[in-house]
């Protein structure tokens, strides 16, 4: 599998590709900076620290919320199918001694609201956490700015190998042509016997050579 610095690198390089198939298409082409720019969208370990980043602000918001003002309030509402029933002595009401009336007191609906509050004043727990996630978040920009001067150099390296390796081409296409006319007069002046075949022989080899070299640095 690939590492997330080979990944950087086949990006790099497959931007520089684009870069010079748009030149021979003649259309816009990918500057160095829009290179390493492309790059930093599509990186995914410049991406994944950015994440990270903003993952690590979020939780220091959420600790700082701890120590602000809590506020909740809640509101409870009962329905009673039946009221309760319940006997008094019949005695206040003037009935006989010893009997009891049956009374319903109480509502069908009833609703009851509640609010409260709470504020921290001090806690060590929240001292540590406001001071670790502090400390996370500059680790964080600290693997961000790595991440984006690993793309700055594999993306740098790749576009200026790329160029480097055009003018290459151009010097090598330039003495292929001229070892390949040589070789042609030397050939000439062999069937007439005034070189030998070895000085055929040593173009020839010199020219595949080239012609390898050539290969390689396109592929």
């Amino acid at each position: 599998m690939l590492n997330l610095k080979s990944y950087t690198l086949l990006l790099a390089l497959s931007v520089i590709v684009f870069h010079a198939k748009a030149q021979d298409a003649g259309s816009n082409s990918f500057s160095l900076q829009q290179s390493i720019d492309y790059a930093y969208k599509n990186s995914p370990n410049y991406l994944n620290a950015q994440s990270d980043v903003l993952m690590a602000k979020y939780k220091r918001k959420e600790v700082l919320g701890m120590a602000m003002p809590q506020i909740g309030a809640s509101v409870d509402m009962k329905n009673f199918l039946e009221i309760p029933t319940s006997l008094i002595p019949g005695e206040i009401f003037g009935a006989p001694a010893g009997s009891f009336l049956p009374v319903k007191f109480g509502t069908t609906f009833q609703t009851s609201a509640a609010l409260e509050g709470s504020l921290l004043v001090f806690s060590a727990d929240y001292l540590i956490g406001l001071k670790a996630t502090k400390e996370m978040i500059g680790l964080m920009n600290i693997s961000v700015a790595r991440s984006k001067t690993d793309v700055v150099s594999q993306v740098s390296k790749a576009y200026y190998g790329v160029l480097v390796n055009k003018e290459r081409i151009k010097l090598l296409d330039a003495n292929l042509t001229k070892l390949e006319k040589l070789l042609s007069d030397t050939r000439a002046f062999n069937k007439q016997g005034f070189v030998e075949q070895i000085d055929v022989d040593r173009l020839e080899v010199s020219y595949n050579n080239l012609l390898t070299e050539k290969q390689k640095i396109e592929r």
